[in-house]
C-alpha cells in the first residue's frame, strides 16, 4: 500500500517544482501551516488515546503540513533560499537514511532508558540532516565522487 502514498508525494513534488502554489498571502499560508500542525498534534494524540500506543507512523495531517511548509518556502524571496539544488539533494539523502538512523537512535535510547518519542524524532532529524550535509561536503572531494549515487 505504500505506492499510492508515494504517488501522492510525487504529485505534491511535481506541483511545487513548477510555478504552482497556494493562492494565499504569506499570512494565509502561515495560517494553513499552523492549522495543519494543530491538526497533526490532535490526530497523533487521538490515535495514541484510541489505540493505547504511541504511534509515530504516517499521519493524514502530514500532507497539509508539507503543503504549508513548501508554500511558505516558495513565497520567500529567491535570495533567501538561494540555489535549491542542494536542498533537493539533501532531501533525497534524508529520505533514504532516516529509517536506518531512526532504528539506531531508538536502539541507543532504549539502552539509555530514554523513551521520549519527540526526543527520538528530533535526534533522528538532526542526525539525518547531518549525514546529508556530510555527504554533500564529501562528494566534492577527489576520492569521494561515488557518493553522488546517494542523490
Amino acid at each position: 500500500l505504500s505506492w499510492p502514498v508515494a504517488l501522492f508525494w510525487l504529485m505534491i513534488g511535481k506541483l511545487y517544482a513548477g510555478e504552482n502554489d497556494l493562492p494565499l498571502s504569506f499570512q494565509g499560508k502561515l495560517c494553513v501551516l499552523v492549522l495543519a500542525l494543530v491538526g497533526l498534534i490532535w490526530e497523533w494524540k487521538y490515535v495514541s488515546c484510541l489505540t493505547g500506543k504511541v504511534n509515530l507512523d504516517c499521519m493524514f495531517m502530514l500532507a497539509p503540513c508539507v503543503v504549508g511548509v513548501f508554500s511558505l518556502l516558495k513565497s520567500l524571496p529567491k535570495f533567501v533560499l538561494g540555489d535549491t539544488v542542494p536542498m533537493r539533494k539533501i532531501s533525497t539523502i534524508i529520505y533514504c537514511t532516516h529509517g536506518s538512523v531512526a532504528i539506531v537512535i531508538r536502539h541507543l535510547m532504549k539502552k539509555a532508558y530514554i523513551t521520549n518519542g519527540w526526543l527520538c524524532f528530533v535526534a533522528t532529524l538532526v542526525c539525518s540532516v547531518a549525514v546529508g550535509i556530510v555527504i554533500l561536503y564529501l562528494v566534492e572531494k577527489k576520492n569521494m565522487k561515488f557518493l553522488r549515487k546517494a542523490f
